[in-house]
């Protein structure tokens, strides 16, 4: 009985008080709006890198649409002109 006594009072020091799970819960409260506001600038953030990949890619489609017609206007010229 003695021994279960001596091992309640041991452990009593290391449990927590009203006081420190209050402090506990207002720490978690302001994480939350951290990572509402941190959610706020992810899908700003997701919404200029859908702009920048799409402008992206319209320039990739110009690029190649020169590239591909001055390809065909050089084997064109050569097919022509040269024998």
């Amino acid at each position: 009985m003695e021994a279960c006594i001596v091992r309640l009072e041991t452990l009593i020091p290391n449990l927590a008080t009203k006081q420190d799970m209050s402090h506990l819960e207002c720490g978690l409260s302001k994480l939350e709006v951290k990572i509402s506001q941190l959610d706020g600038k992810l899908y700003q953030l997701e919404g200029k890198m859908h702009q920048a990949m799409s402008a992206l890619g319209l320039r990739l489609v110009g690029w190649m649409t020169t590239v591909m017609f001055a390809s065909f206007a050089g084997v064109f010229f050569i097919a022509r002109y040269v024998h």
